[in-house]
């Protein structure tokens, strides 16, 4: 339908044939679906796979994709109704859905699972920012297992309100070691980069 918008907020290529794309589609007035799309080589639509909270006036989106080590895709961003949760789904090459999982935050909170990486066991590291409902945003990190289990989360920052502190990128060594890097600012302009690294367990 021509009467509503598409969105992309990023695009990978798994092989010659093929073009991955996350993003949204707004499906009514005020709502939005966490999409993700594969096209052929020659741009046509193969299929299209559409996430996100049920009822009118959501707010979904997809902001970051990556492939598995089964070339599966996996997706990152958030679902947004009276509350917003950081949002992951993993599809298959045929469309599929082989699993979708949602991380809540306290009420009044929004999550923005902004960057992804996926690991050698396909375990799957998000990254991105938290706003609070004062204003302040704090950098936070989640982890989830190949099959989707959640495994564990942190948030970093400074204390207090007007804050604005995010983590931009994510990797995964390959002795499931996450690393994050991004940037804490203090209201007031003390600006500091950060680099953080976790084990397997979130330690």
């Amino acid at each position: 339908d021509d009467t509503y918008q598409g969105f992309v907020f990023q695009a990978a290529v798994a092989d010659a044939d093929a073009l991955y794309l996350a993003g949204a589609q707004e499906v009514a007035e005020g709502d939005a679906d966490f999409v993700v799309v594969r096209l052929f080589g020659d741009g046509t639509l193969d299929w299209q796979s559409n996430y996100g909270f049920a009822g009118s006036g959501t707010e979904d989106l997809a902001l970051d994709l990556a492939f598995d080590n089964s070339g599966d895709l996996v997706a990152s961003g958030y679902f947004t109704d009276d509350e917003q949760a950081l949002a992951v789904v993993k599809v298959g090459i045929d469309g599929s859905t082989a699993w979708e999982r949602t991380l809540p935050v306290a009420s009044g909170h929004r999550p923005f699972g902004r960057h992804l990486a996926v690991g050698p066991r396909d375990q799957v590291a998000i990254v991105g920012t938290v706003e609070g409902s004062m204003g302040d945003e704090s950098a936070l990190g989640a982890v989830f297992s190949s099959t989707g289990a959640f495994e564990w989360s942190q948030t970093y920052g400074y204390a207090g309100d007007f804050t604005a502190d995010s983590f931009d990128s994510v990797a995964i060594g390959r002795d499931g070691s996450v690393y994050a890097t991004g940037l804490l600012d203090e209201d007031g302009g003390d600006e500091r980069w950060v680099i953080t690294r976790h084990d397997e367990g979130g330690t």
